[in-house]
């Protein structure tokens, strides 16, 4: 059967009349023209009828000899889930092999799945060309999609795409955020493996370039939230236990009307004025897929669950509200019957979010301005270090968060965001310092030998770059630990001056708390692909119980340029 796509591309425009869904998912009616006659060249240009069977997930069409092409997955397993759905993938099998260059702009198509939410597909990448993004486990973080793709702010008028911009980390231009106390979260979960350490980072600057629209005074917060593995966000009161209080049980069941809780144990369970500290959970919790989480652990069993105990009113007790181990509740108890016997924790509220010391509460200039954090482990109790951010427990998956402009600044306040990232990164300290492998004695292990018990704990050692008389690392040379290093593992920054030397001593490391003996060994490895970096050109000098020393070979480094190693000590 001939295809007339004039007389199709017409049909488009006069049968599209709505914008399809809400943003940030949608296209404009016209946009959505533009897509379909699109589709439209592609499957007439290659040899396809209009002609075709949809089976409820899957499109085939017919080719012009009658024979049908390979069915196309268009919706996923999981696409009733809204915007945690899978849209589905296109194999290359069906797709003709290109003969042309791959065009960035043309070779999309947008599929809608059965909850209506539209979702873009990338031909290109399926036919054999190459993703946008590697690494990056963002969509649309590095701006690649031109668009607002995967950004939800609080406010959509208030949040744009520039492609003006032109930061140093490149990337198709900057979002845009104008106006105060903005909130700006990535829509896409990102699921997380809580033994890998990962990287947490972006591009940022208050105000236009020509300093226009800067308020000094604006300032900002970067971090993630976390959800479970049903996707509920996971906030202090579901992990977080109050300092000293017991881990104990309920001496007497606690059933619903009741107005009294008896524990076995009330030791050290909050009884003062701070409402946020005065509320409990049970335990074991099991969530939706059916895991059951250790006790004190990870619950959504939680008093903050029944809003009568809400800290906003008081709490689940009032102050000087337990007398022996007697809880006297604050209203009858809600919830469900629980036998004596149940595991009980005191909690406490906190922040919803987790904000890491790079952009906590802090200004950001009138300068594009790298900002990265690092996130490994799973907090085991009851706070948050924002300098060494670890995933709370229960965690599978996360979103970055960002908020904007507070403060209250001017309504026409700025902010620019680019190389917004999220991925697995560098040296694994979590999983080295995990298990439970036993040793006593000297090099005598008992078990599993692995790396894991080689790596110790400690104090952050002191680090200073040799700059006398620019033999060393050269005249304004500077050195530094990053926070959460300790003698054995960590990672440490240098940054050459002027004319650093070759064959010269370039930085010394002072461990904190010496040890026995001299290490073993001493690794060390590159962090980043700058120009001028090459591990070749560093290499461990003395190793002493002290410390040890990082020297340049007879090929140096390059003048005033940073340089980021990782380092383990094997003692």
């Amino acid at each position: 059967m001939a295809v007339d796509p004039n007389y199709i591309k017409n049909l488009i425009d006069e049968n599209i009349k709505d914008a399809p869904p809400a943003a940030p998912r949608s296209n404009t009616a016209q946009s959505i023209r533009g897509i379909l006659k699109q589709l439209v060249d592609w499957v007439t240009g290659n040899d396809y009828t209009p002609d075709h069977d949809w089976n409820g997930t899957q499109l085939r069409f017919k080719k012009a000899n009658g024979v049908n092409g390979v069915y196309t997955d268009l919706k996923g397993a999981k696409g009733d889930k809204g915007d945690q759905g899978n849209p589905g993938t296109l194999t290359a099998s069906v797709l003709p092999a290109r003969t042309t260059p791959i065009s960035r702009v043309s070779d999309k198509m947008v599929i809608q799945r059965s909850d209506g939410v539209l979702e873009k597909v990338t031909l290109f990448q399926l036919a054999g060309g190459y993703p946008l993004v590697t690494g990056n486990l963002i969509a649309n973080g590095n701006t690649e999609f031109g668009d607002l793709s995967n950004m939800l702010p609080g406010d959509s008028s208030k949040l744009s795409f520039d492609g003006t911009q032109s930061p140093p980390a490149g990337g198709k231009g900057a979002f845009k955020y104008t106006g105060a106390n903005g909130f700006l979260r990535t829509i896409d979960l990102i699921p997380v493996n809580l033994l890998r350490r990962h990287r947490l980072s972006m591009v940022a600057r208050h105000g236009d370039t020509s300093g226009a629209n800067y308020d000094t005074n604006a300032r900002g917060y970067f971090g993630i939230i976390c959800y479970d593995a049903d996707g509920l966000e996971i906030t202090p009161p579901h992990f977080a236990k109050v300092t000293g209080a017991a881990l104990t049980t309920l001496a007497a069941p606690l059933n619903p009307g009741a107005t009294t809780m008896t524990l076995v144990s009330s030791s050290g369970w909050y009884n003062g004025s701070s409402a946020s500290n005065r509320g409990f959970a049970w335990y074991p919790y099991t969530n939706g897929q059916g895991q059951v989480f250790a006790d004190y652990g990870y619950s959504r069993n939680v008093s903050s669950n029944y809003n009568v105990y809400w800290q906003s009113n008081g709490g689940a007790w009032a102050q000087g509200g337990i007398t022996g181990n007697v809880v006297t509740l604050t209203s009858p108890w809600p919830g469900p019957a629980l036998p004596a016997g149940t595991k009980m924790a005191n909690v406490m509220e906190g922040g919803t979010y987790m904000y890491s010391g790079v952009l906590n509460n802090g200004l950001v200039p009138n300068a594009w301005t790298l900002y990265e954090c690092f996130i490994q482990g799973a907090n085991p109790g009851n706070s948050e270090d924002v300098n060494n951010l670890m995933f709370r427990p229960g965690t599978a998956f996360i979103r970055p968060i960002l908020l904007i402009n507070y403060n209250n600044p001017a309504t026409t306040t700025t902010f620019y965001l680019t190389m917004l990232d999220f991925r697995e990164a560098g040296f694994d300290q979590a999983t080295l310092l995990a298990g439970a492998n036993t040793f006593s004695g000297a090099n005598a292990f008992n078990g599993d030998v692995t790396l894991k018990r080689l790596i110790l704990v400690g104090n952050s050692p002191s680090i200073a770059a040799n700059a006398v008389n620019s033999t060393g690392a050269g005249v304004g040379a500077t050195a530094s630990i990053t926070a959460g290093s300790t003698d054995q593992a960590g990672n440490l920054t240098l940054t050459t001056g002027a004319t650093p030397g070759t064959n010269v001593l370039l930085a010394t490391i002072t461990f904190a708390t010496a040890l026995a003996a001299a290490p073993k060994a001493v690794m060390l490895t590159a962090r980043n692909n700058q120009a001028g970096m090459s591990i070749a050109r560093f290499f461990v000098g003395n190793k002493t119980a002290t410390g040890f020393t990082i020297q340049a070979t007879d090929v140096g480094p390059v003048a005033n340029t940073t340089f980021s190693f990782d380092y383990i000590v094997l003692a």
